[in-house]
């Protein structure tokens, strides 16, 4: 079985854009699709205003 990580980019998260609709189709291939929580951190620090 083929492994696909889905990886978002800069200021988005995993639930935006297509990512949802690439990983169905990945799956719908066989293959296992994963969409990954990567800087979700400080993306959430930027949003809140803190300074850490």
């Amino acid at each position: 079985m083929k492994n696909v990580y889905i990886i978002h980019g800069y200021q988005a998260v995993p639930e935006d854009h297509w990512f949802g609709w690439l990983e169905q189709n990945i799956r719908q291939t066989g293959a296992h699709a994963e969409r990954i929580f990567w800087l979700i951190r400080p993306i959430l620090i930027q949003r809140s205003g803190k300074n850490v």
